[in-house]
């Protein structure tokens, strides 16, 4: 049984219980709304819009579903949409009238647009425009969602929109993609697509989704792409709230990437002196074996990517430096920064900071990274000037005194080298000179006693790495009475001259000393001899340099955490799109008095260029056929002029003649005009319908004939 309207070869698909199954008009309308509700909740997720607006969206677009569902919709237009005549009124309209900034103004105009495609339609093929729409809202919520959501949120608007474009094909085949509402409303009725059909396509559409996930994303963000293929490094690890004594050695023996950073200071690109530090955790407490950070989250921050967070403020600033950072991936939520962060922007939604000025991003994100920091660096050896953030008293800094307990020889060393000091100052100096003296670097730690790390390094082995001299000259500051607390981040000094960009290594791992020094603050020193293997790290071959600079670039342009575009987008529409809506709303200010004079003043110059305009159109339109309006083709010229000819001599044409039934009609004109609309006609008919375009020749014989009418 043939479905009304269907071709011949359509047959209906009925279940097991002889009835019709879901109808093909019913997946059509599912899918279309489907599409648009996830294309709402990317813009959902983005946060972009206040959350009422998102929920009264979402029942719009119910309403909608049920009004389509019903056959109310979708309905002729009033009017002629146009996507651009939608945007120049759209935009400045919300812009305008409710001060939004340009970002969210697009995003309501957006919305709107959907709504109205969805409501109004003069033909099938409107819902293509439908489905432009939606992807580009899930493209703005790409920039935004940084979690796995989005991931499952891309898996599904991808295999509806499959379906959508299928079913759309479905029904284009039963009632033409140009047909009206009247006529699109009811095809597929009858029909089901029946489950094979979805099940094939099902499994189709994951397997392209796996093949392009392992391919696309899985490799270049978890370090597999084709520059890396052959890396045996590791995970990062040691950067946490916990970190046992002897964890920073391990990862001084990886050479994986960590990060590449570019400086610029005043908007040009520069070196940098170095060495230089990246503060990651600050650790507070030890237990004899394990550092730990105890102090607690002071401030939570939420950030808008491509708007960033201010932080500090220096003042008066002495040297203010832009990085742009590239971080790989790795297993810590942990913000390395140089000198004091004034901004930060990236791809992270949070930022917490904890109350030894440890900034880390709280979401769950296991990928590359992309991290846009000011800093002041002119203050190289003090980390921060005031106790901690929000203005802790000074009993906060009893919890930097804390020991656990230790060996009578420590205590014993501790009195010898700070007892007779006047200062805490004084105190750091004499500390750092004893362990300048007698002391070496090694990563080979290999316990030879049963005493504890610290009473191991320092009367027994007296060599070590930078965690055992940061923690013994934490432990000796404290016993003294200074506050200290121990830092584990990187001291970068690998630069690549091919890309102007600093290379940080796990290998460049580093655990430093800040204590509290009255009148200066946080005071960085570091115990920790210089390593001499660190110089093979700098002596990289140009092929290395190079093939780096490609995995930067590899960053950078392909992997799509890159926003240093998006935010240049958001940039402009927030600068220069702000400065013409500014105008625009200023347009009162001026007055037609002024304007009117300029162009009394300019009279001559304005005529001339008027003339000028007019007269290149008139050369453009007489030589090369050039038209403000597309010309239809010669064929319908034709037949158009020989219509009007035909209506001057007394035969006009009906509106619900054919030019077949015109054809017989010509019984009236003489027999060598009769003769010269006939040709004209069939000429009409070839050129027209069966798609046979005339040459120069064809063009002139029927000119002929038409002058002859």
């Amino acid at each position: 049984m043939n479905s009304p309207g269907a071709p011949a070869a359509t047959k209906t698909k009925y279940n097991r219980s002889g009835r019709v199954g879901i109808r093909l008009r019913t997946w059509f309308v599912v899918s279309n709304y489907l599409l648009s509700g996830l294309a709402l909740a990317a813009l959902a997720l983005s946060e972009i819009l206040p959350l009422p607006v998102n929920l009264f969206a979402a029942a719009i677009l119910a309403m909608l579903f049920y009004l389509e569902s019903t056959k109310i919709l979708p309905i002729l237009p009033p009017g002629k949409i146009s996507l651009l005549n939608w945007a120049l009124l759209g935009i400045p309209v919300f812009y305008l009238s409710f001060n939004l900034p340009i970002l969210e103004a697009i995003t309501a105009f957006l919305i709107l647009l959907m709504f109205s495609r969805l409501a109004f339609k003069t033909e099938l093929n409107d819902y293509l425009y439908g489905y432009l729409i939606a992807i580009v809202c899930l493209l703005i919520g790409a920039i935004y969602i940084q979690s796995l959501t989005f991931g499952g949120l891309f898996i599904a608007f991808y295999m509806t929109l499959c379906w959508g474009l299928m079913f759309y094909n479905m029904i284009a085949e039963r009632a033409g993609s140009l047909s009206p509402p009247s006529r699109f409303k009811n095809a597929g009725e009858n029909e089901s697509p029946g489950a094979s059909l979805f099940a094939l396509s099902t499994a189709m559409l994951l397997a392209s989704l796996v093949l392009t996930a392992a391919i696309f994303i899985a490799f270049p963000r978890l370090g597999l792409g084709f520059l890396s293929l052959n890396s045996k490094a590791n995970p990062i690890s040691g950067f946490s709230n916990s970190v046992t004594l002897g964890d920073v050695g391990k990862i001084l023996q990886n050479q994986q990437v960590v990060m590449r950073v570019e400086f610029k200071k005043d908007d040009k690109e520069y070196r940098p002196a170095t060495p230089i530090y990246w503060r990651g955790v600050a650790l507070d407490h030890y237990n004899g074996k394990t550092w730990t950070a105890t102090v607690d989250s002071k401030l939570r921050l939420r950030n808008r990517p491509g708007v960033g967070l201010n932080l500090f403020m220096v003042d008066p600033p002495v040297d203010i430096v832009d990085l742009e950072i590239f971080m790989e991936t790795f297993d810590s939520n942990f913000v390395f920064t140089n000198g004091i962060p004034i901004y930060i922007d990236g791809n992270f939604r949070r930022l917490d900071m904890d109350q030894s000025f440890s900034l880390r991003m709280p979401d769950n994100h296991y990928g590359p990274r992309k991290l846009l920091l000011t800093s002041e660096t002119g203050h190289p050896k003090i980390s921060y000037d005031i106790v901690g953030p929000g203005g802790e008293s000074e009993k906060f800094l009893e919890r930097f005194l804390q020991v656990p307990e230790l060996s009578p020889q420590i205590i014993s060393l501790a009195d010898e080298l700070t007892y007779s000091a006047k200062s805490d100052l004084a105190k750091t100096v004499n500390i750092l000179k004893f362990l300048a003296e007698g002391f070496g670097y090694s990563l080979d730690m290999v316990h030879e006693t049963e005493a504890s790390g610290l009473d191991e390094f320092l009367f027994v082995q007296k060599k070590g790495h930078c965690e055992y001299f940061a923690s013994a000259m934490t432990i000796l500051l404290r016993l003294g009475g200074t506050p200290a607390r121990i830092v584990n981040g990187f001291m970068g000094s690998e630069w690549n001259e091919m890309g102007d960009y600093m290379i940080v290594r796990q290998a460049h791992a580093h655990s430093w000393v800040e204590a509290f020094i009255p009148g200066q603050g946080w005071t960085l020193f570091d115990p920790t001899p210089p390593d001499p293997q660190a110089g093979s790290l700098d002596a990289q071959s140009s092929a290395a340099r190079m093939m780096d600079l490609l995995r930067l670039n590899w960053q950078r342009y392909i992997v799509r955490y890159s926003l240093k575009d998006q935010i240049d987008i958001v940039s402009w529409f927030g600068e220069s799109g702000r400065d013409m809506a500014f105008g625009f709303k200023n347009l009162q200010t001026i007055k037609w008095k002024t304007i009117l004079k300029s162009i009394q003043d300019n009279i001559l110059p304005l005529l001339l260029a008027a003339v000028g305009v007019t007269a290149l159109l008139y050369f453009l339109r007489r030589d090369f056929g050039f038209s403000l309006r597309p010309q239809p083709p010669f064929a319908v010229q034709s037949y158009q002029l020989l219509l009007l000819k035909l209506e001057k001599q007394g035969l006009p044409k009906p509106p619900h003649w054919t030019h077949r039934e015109l054809l017989r009609r010509l019984d009236p004109l003489p027999e060598e005009k009769r003769s010269a609309a006939k040709r004209v006609i069939e000429f009409y008919e070839s050129s027209r319908f069966a798609h046979r375009l005339p040459d120069d020749e064809q063009k002139k014989d029927v000119k002929d004939l038409l002058a002859k009418i």
